[in-house]
């Protein structure tokens, strides 16, 4: 794995937790077209999605994200996604990695 400029350690540990867990399944499923896994990451933070998601997409196609934040508040630069888009995208996630913004749990 070569990690470019990552901003925080841990930021560095999850990318190489995240890669080994799919490179590992690739292995392990080679043989079945058909099997699939999925990775969620919660974070607190709008820059951290953003961020998690650009080190995580240098690893595509082995790792697909996407990045899922809720609704938007007001002044914000970034939107989040519609209770309507929000439903779409949990029932119907693709994405191999899904980078979650954790509001208020």
């Amino acid at each position: 794995m070569t990690s470019l400029a990552v901003g925080h350690p841990k930021l560095a540990k999850l990318e190489e937790i995240i890669l080994e867990h799919f490179v590992h399944f690739q292995e392990e499923h080679a043989d079945d077209a058909e099997a699939s896994t999925r990775v969620i990451i919660f974070s607190e933070y709008r820059d951290s999605v953003n961020e998690i998601t650009e080190i995580l997409s240098r690893h595509r196609p082995i790792v697909r994200v996407m990045s899922f934040i809720g609704h938007s508040t007001a002044g914000r630069a970034s939107k989040g996604f519609t209770q309507k888009d929000q439903l779409k995208v949990c029932c119907h996630n693709k994405a191999g990695c899904c980078i979650a913004l954790r509001s208020d749990f």
